[in-house]
Parts: structure tokens; sequence; C-alpha cells
């Protein structure tokens, strides 16, 4: 299991519903959601129930503190695919699909996945592959359906599961709706160079950006020039033509570098998968998207993705993989397609704003030829590694 080793510095976060804030320290805050026991939960929910940490996306399970690349508290539908990393589905599993493809050295002891439900459903039989670790599972695996741990570990079932899948998503959607800028954040800008181009453009250590679903939908490349080490927060707020869904099957490419954009490309690249070291690729594993159910991804909202780069957090929506991969972790009320993540977790701190995210006026304009969207302030922020699993 590759570490990372540090402290964990994460953001105010506020906890709205079950759990309690609990900040500590002088000056900025660590800040973690405290879940208590679910009411009125079957098996699946059982069991002791871990904190969020909301500035760092970790899942505190025991004594190891998750990263999953692959989170939803309802179900899961994975067609010929894999994750790199860890996953957790609150929900029946249905699918063929590899587990912890990543040859992260995990002991076969170690829970690599976490299945709030059963896998697979008569008569259609699933399969999950576990290339490394072991699998627990609340329910049962269907007849005909198949768990392989490939690594010699185990696959229980009728587990009593160590957290708590709806109190989690609930701490998830609540962080959601808290991410958003402070009193010291850069104000991140985004610009229109040329129609189907998107250039978000930063300055400082923590910068937060603020665009709609229509404008993320129009365009086909995007290029993210962010400072070297910095960690980038891009709220993505519901509006007019994309109120119950949203597809962004149609971007070809998110290029990321210092100095990144329409017009100096040169300074652009796609970091490859797993790359956690090199500049790009940090840049690239903390930029988070994020899609609050308070500014329109609530239930039911449909999110489609194609290859992507970097977190996906939307706790609220159910999100489609279509192909390609996602070099990042997704937060999803469900997930299903073909598309595979990648081991590329999370690094900085995530800013909270002491408000909920503002709504984006309806027909807000992003100009031609290089004018600002909008860009919020708020704490900056060091980035800060820790030993996880993933």
């Amino acid at each position: 299991m590759r570490a990372r080793a540090g402290g964990i510095r994460s953001s105010i976060c506020r906890w709205a519903t079950g759990g309690t804030a609990l900040v500590s320290g002088v000056g900025l805050a660590s800040c973690v959601v405290a879940v208590g026991a679910i009411a009125g939960g079957g098996t699946a929910e059982a069991g002791p129930v871990p904190a969020v940490t909301c500035g760092t996306l970790v899942v505190p399970v025991g004594s190891t503190n998750y990263q999953f690349s692959e989170f939803t508290t309802g179900p899961a539908s994975r067609t010929n695919t894999d994750s790199q990393g860890s996953v957790a589905y609150g929900g029946t599993f249905t699918g063929n699909f590899s587990v912890a493809q990543n040859s992260l050295g995990w002991p076969k002891a170690q829970l690599t996945y976490f299945e709030g439900g059963n896998v697979g459903v008569n008569p259609t039989a699933s399969q999950v592959n576990m290339q490394s670790g072991s699998a627990a599972i609340a329910g049962s695996i269907s007849s005909g359906s198949h768990v392989y741990t490939n690594s010699g570990g185990t696959a229980t079932t009728g587990s009593t599961l160590p957290f708590s899948f709806s109190t989690v998503g609930s701490a998830l959607v609540s962080c959601a709706n808290s991410y958003g800028s402070n009193a010291t954040t850069t104000a991140g800008t985004a610009t229109v160079p040329q129609t189907g181009a998107l250039n978000l453009t930063a300055t400082g250590s923590t910068n937060v950006f603020t665009i709609t679903a229509d404008q993320l939908a129009a365009a086909q490349n995007l290029y993210l020039g962010f400072p070297a080490g910095s960690t980038n927060l891009i709220d993505v707020v519901g509006s007019g033509d994309h109120l119950t869904s949203l597809s962004l099957s149609g971007i070809n490419s998110i290029n990321i570098g210092v100095g990144c954009s329409l017009a100096s490309q040169g300074s652009c690249s796609q970091p490859s998968p797993g790359d956690n070291s090199s500049t790009a690729g940090k840049l690239r594993d903390n930029t988070v998207w994020n899609f609050a159910p308070a500014v329109g991804f609530s239930t039911g909202y449909s999110l489609t993705f194609g290859s992507w780069n970097g977190q996906i957090v939307a706790p609220g929506s159910a999100v489609t993989l279509n192909s390609g991969a996602v070099n990042g972790s997704v937060f999803a009320a469900s997930l299903t397609g073909a598309g595979q993540t990648n081991d590329d977790p999370f690094g900085g701190t995530i800013p909270s704003s002491a408000d909920p995210i503002p709504q984006t006026p309806e027909g807000l304009p992003v100009l031609m030829g290089g004018a600002a969207l909008l860009g919020f302030g708020g704490v900056v922020l060091r980035r800060r590694r820790q030993l996880h699993a993933r």
C-alpha cells in the first residue's frame, strides 16, 4: 500500500443532519463530520460508524483512512471494466468488474470492496474480481454470480459493515453543500477564448471557481492553468438547459499545467494514470469538481462523464461513466457504465464556506476573448498528505 505521509489540516465544514461538527485547533480548523448510529437501518447499516473528513474526502474505517476510487450510497452497475483502487457500494452490484486492479501491495486481509447490498440479481449473473485484498458483503452472492479473491483474500457475506452508507452519504452531501470560498481564497477566472474552449486560470494556493452546467456543457476542451502545488475547487451550479441532466461526454480533453491555456498549450499536459508525483499529476489529483445537491444536483439528477481528470463529488446524482477513464475518485448516489476509475486520490484540503454555495444567476455571461466569469475568495491552505488506503 503506497503511503502519503504527513498530517491532515481540513477546512471548516458544516454538518446539518444527524451529526456534530467537531472543530479543534487555532486559526485553521480541523473539522470532521461525526456521524451517529443510523435510525431504522438494516444489517447493511449496522456496526460502528466513522467520521467523514470534509476537507480531504477521507472515510476512516477503523484504523484505516480510505480514499475510495468509487463510493455510492445506492446501487452500482459496472460493465467489463475495473477500478484501480478500493470501492464501496451502498446498494446491490451488477455487472462484471475488477477491484483494486492497481498493485498497491495491500495485504490479503485489507478490505478493498465494501458491498451494502447483494452481488448480482437473479437470473442475471454478475462477477467481481478481487485483484487485491478482501470483500465485506452485507447481503449475499446471488445464484450464478461470483466474487473471486485472486490475491488470496476472502469474500464474506452477511457481514456487519464497519460503517453506515446512509450516514456517510448524508455527511458527503453536507460537505458538498459547504464547499466554497472563504475570506482569503483566491478568485479563479473562467474565460472562453473561442467557441468550444474554456480556460480556468488561477494564481493562489487554494482557488475557487463557479461555473454553470450550461457553460461546462458547451465546452469541448478544458484548459486548467494552476500554480504548482495548488488546490482547486470548481463548483458547478445547475442552470437553464440542464435542470435534470448533464452530459459531459462531449468534452474531448482536460488539459492541465502551470500556465496552461488555449493560447499556451505547450504548458499543458494530460498526466498519466497513477502519476501522483509530477507537478501536473498533483494538480490533477487536487482538482475537485463539485456538483452539490444544494445548487441543482439533487436526488435523481443524471450526470454523464467520458474521460475525466480530477475528483468528482456528486453525492446526490446518478452518475454514468460512459467510456474512457476517470483519473480521480467518484462520489455519487449511484454509478453505472463501462468507464474505468484510476487510483489518483485527492491530496490537498478542500475549502469550505460559512454559507451555502451561492446560486449563480441564470444567464451570467462568460465573455469571449478573456473576460472573467467570476471567482470567490477563501482560506489559503497548505497541501498535506496522510497515510491512507486507496
